[in-house]
């Protein structure tokens, strides 16, 4: 029971780690996606972004021509180092001397630290009485008993100046080396002072005194021996000399250690040599001289000896050179390459201005990329296209102007041709009756007045046309103005049986206007869907809004306007009959007028067609508050 239990809880615990195993691997996978993501959607903008400007092409192109221009430059470097390219050899003869005077130093411390040492017999009366006592004057017993005495003489260090003087340490005298006759002796002596009872410590100081002294084991002696071996190791260790003597001379310039043919060295000449060596530039004898104290005494350190040199290797720039212009080559190219295909874009669109300024607006500029110059090719496109229309619109201007002159010639010459016919007639008394002299005259005057209209209109047009007359703006409803030109229009209707019907669906109706230039406006709408109306019919008046906007609609139904008219409507001296005698009469510059009232009040103005229903739309701002 229990071992099921065991088992099922094993079970269970195992599937629950492989869960959470599977819920954690999930997890990970999840996090690796979105960083995926991200990092693809990082590189994608950061790649837009580059692509779009070409100061990041440029910066991108430099940063990696540097980047290679670099390597290839220490590439370069590696390898003429590697063939010994710039490589030479020089002796150095400065390294030398120093090396030279370092080592002299170095020796002329050690002797100066000679001072601080001391040979010293400290003798233990017991214990050496033992020993001399266990000698049975057999080699055996003699050799402990210089054991013995070795260990008595010792060398002491004075103050903190050193610890241990490897010289004096390696040249130290001991009893052990002293022959066997000579130690027996020393044995007899000691023996015959235990016999004669002076077995004291200035009796046994004294024999070994004179013993030490006789066998050459003093401090003084220690101490030249000690110089001795400085001096020798230090001939022995000079290097880059080709010839090296080192000396030991006393203050009289006899030499004591270094030269067993001379004797004596001139001390002033020698300083001399040492003070006026020059600078070690050249294989050259040099002389040092250095003063050590020997037991109290001045001694001197002389050493000559001819430097050979430090033979040393160096590389010239030549190599560092080479390297440069291998990273120039590379760094060159590399923003040559890729500027190729920029500069030759450039020299593209450069062509296509030339082509552009002989005339030829319907060349195609080809659009690279998405950077500043593929964006200066869209200019260009847009400039041609812009440069087109200007063009149709100066040869339609051009158009117009002549289609102007010859309208207005031929509207003024109609009235003014009825005036003078008529005129002539009274004056010259053709008529037949009073009565009939005063019709002519009526007719003349009619004509007049419409010649004044016809001038009027045209003088309003072209102030309106060139934006020379400043508008006097007011906050008025557009509602009430509407209204009011409705109701002085109505008799007008009447007489030819037409009714007006007026609609607002609008609340605020409020507008920053110029209330003489828009009555105008609405003037002439309502009188034209008046004239151009034939009788009994019905004339629309809708005024709306939306909230930015006044809709104002004045609809009616005509039968002499087609579809073909209605872009033309609101050009000058433009009427939808082709003879231009109409009989609705007017001067042809009524919409054309109202259409440059409404552009300065930044609004809008358009006809709209829909079978017999013609309908003139004007938009306005509302009035902010």
């Amino acid at each position: 029971m229990g071992e099921n239990i065991k088992k099922r809880f094993e079970k269970e615990k195992k599937i629950k780690t492989t869960k959470i195993k599977k819920e954690r691997f999930i997890k990970v996978k999840i996090i690796g996606a979105q960083l995926k993501n991200r990092g693809c959607a990082l590189y994608a903008t950061y790649k837009k972004k580059v692509l779009e400007s070409i100061r990041l092409q440029i910066l991108w192109m430099v940063f990696v021509a540097f980047i290679l221009a670099s390597i290839g430059g220490m590439f370069t470097n590696y390898m003429a180092r590697n063939f010994n390219i710039g490589y030479y050899t020089h002796l150095d003869y400065r390294e030398a001397n120093q090396q030279l005077q370092n080592k002299l130093a170095q020796a002329v411390r050690q002797i100066n630290e000679l001072e601080y040492v001391n040979l010293n017999l400290r003798i233990d009366l017991q214990r050496l009485y033992d020993t001399i006592k266990e000698v049975q004057n057999d080699e055996i017993g003699i050799y402990n008993l210089a054991e013995q005495l070795d260990q008595m003489n010792s060398l002491e260090y004075e103050g903190n100046h050193i610890s241990y003087n490897e010289a004096i340490e390696s040249v130290k005298t001991s009893f052990q080396n002293i022959s066997e006759e000579e130690l027996i002796k020393l044995y007899q002596q000691l023996v015959g002072l235990i016999d004669e009872n002076k077995w004291v410590q200035e009796e046994v100081e004294q024999v070994l005194e004179e013993f030490m002294s006789i066998q050459g084991l003093s401090e003084s002696q220690d101490k030249r021996a000690a110089v001795e071996y400085i001096l020798q190791r230090l001939d022995s260790s000079i290097s880059y000399a080709s010839d090296t003597k080192t000396f030991l001379i006393d203050s009289k310039g006899n030499i004591i250690y270094g030269d067993n043919f001379i004797r004596t060295i001139d001390l002033l000449e020698a300083i001399r040599k040492s003070a006026t060596s020059s600078e070690a530039l050249e294989e050259e004898q040099r002389t040092s001289l250095y003063p050590v104290i020997i037991d109290g005494e001045v001694y001197y350190v002389m050493n000559n000896t001819v430097l050979t040199g430090i033979e040393k290797g160096s590389y010239s720039n030549s190599s560092d050179v080479l390297s440069f212009l291998v990273g120039a080559i590379i760094f060159i190219y590399i923003i040559l390459r890729g500027t190729k295909t920029k500069i030759k874009y450039v020299e593209y669109l450069g062509y296509c201005l030339g082509e552009i300024s002989k005339g030829n607006l319907d060349f195609e500029v080809e659009k690279r990329g998405e950077d500043e110059l593929a964006r200066v090719a869209s200019a260009m496109t847009k400039m041609e296209y812009e440069l087109k229309e200007q063009m149709k619109e100066r040869a339609q201007s051009e158009k117009t102007k002549s289609e102007l002159i010859t309208n207005v010639a031929h509207d003024l010459r109609t009235p003014l041709t009825s005036v003078i016919g008529y005129i002539g007639l009274v004056k010259e008394h053709k008529a037949a009756s009073e009565e009939e002299s005063a019709k002519y005259l009526e007719i003349a005057y009619n004509k007049a007045e419409r010649l004044k209209i016809l001038i009027e209109d045209l003088f309003e047009y072209t102030k309106l046309s060139n934006r020379s007359v400043k508008l006097k703006k007011e906050t008025l409803s557009v509602a009430t103005l509407v209204s009011q030109l409705t109701e002085e229009l109505m008799p007008l209707a009447e007489d030819k049986s037409i009714t007006i019907s007026y609609h607002v669906a609008a609340k605020e109706t409020n507008a920053q206007i110029d209330v003489l230039k828009m009555t105008r406006v609405f003037e002439n709408l309502i009188e034209n869907a008046i004239k151009y109306s034939d009788e009994g019919n019905r004339i629309q008046v809708i005024i709306q809004e939306t909230k930015a906007y006044i809709y104002v609609t004045v609809r009616n139904r005509s039968h002499q306007i087609k579809e073909g008219d209605i872009e033309k409507l609101f050009d000058r001296f433009y009427r939808s009959d082709s003879s231009r005698n109409s009989t609705a009469g007017g001067s042809g510059l009524g919409l054309a007028i109202a259409k440059n009232i409404v552009d300065m009040h930044e609004g809008k103005i358009w006809a709209q067609l829909d079978q017999d229903m013609i309908s003139f739309n004007v938009k306005l701002h509302k009035a902010v508050e």
